[in-house]
């Protein structure tokens, strides 16, 4: 998918991830789908490509994140940089490989989160709730990442034309 196609796509999964939740009363967690986003844009979208669409997302997931701006973010950023430096050693099989590496991706995130929260303000409630529930995300994350790359994935090869042909794929 072209970059402002997949932005799009990403908002839209963002925002029905935050409505569905609000609709069945879930505030207490999220799918962390801008986790599972950034994993997919760093493993499979070429750097700038990915770090343009990571960027421009930022601020709908700052958005719909509850927190101190920013923090959720810079974990991003990070996970994005060190699965773009493991990218050429990971398969590209979507499976349990990537299921753990996902949930070690949230894992990292939270530790991101967690570093930068400490340095800003050791005593914050915030720091204690995301220690408290970084288990959960990385379960999470682990059991969402697979089918929402395969749905990715399946965008990018319906809106990519066979050689030299215009049109939309549906294979």
């Amino acid at each position: 998918m072209p970059g402002p196609v997949t932005w799009l796509v990403c908002v839209i999964l963002l925002v029905a991830e935050s409505v569905l939740l609000s609709a069945f009363g879930v505030e207490s967690f999220g799918l962390q789908s801008g986790v599972g986003v950034t994993i997919y844009l760093g493993l499979r979208r070429e750097f700038v490509t990915g770090a343009l669409t990571l960027a421009a997302l930022l601020p709908v997931v700052e958005w719909l994140v509850s927190g101190p701006m920013g923090f959720y973010s810079l974990g991003l950023v990070v996970v994005f940089f060190v699965l773009r430096a493991l990218r050429g050693n990971i398969q590209k099989r979507w499976g349990f490989a990537q299921m753990i590496l996902a949930a070690l991706m949230a894992f990292l995130h939270a530790g991101v989160m967690v570093i930068a929260l400490l340095l800003a303000n050791a005593n914050s409630a915030i720091m204690h709730s995301v220690l408290w529930n970084v288990w959960m995300a990385c379960v999470l994350v682990g059991l969402t990442f697979v089918p929402l790359a395969r749905f990715l994935e399946r965008g990018d090869r319906m809106l990519n034309p066979r050689s030299g042909r215009t049109v939309l794929e549906v294979s």
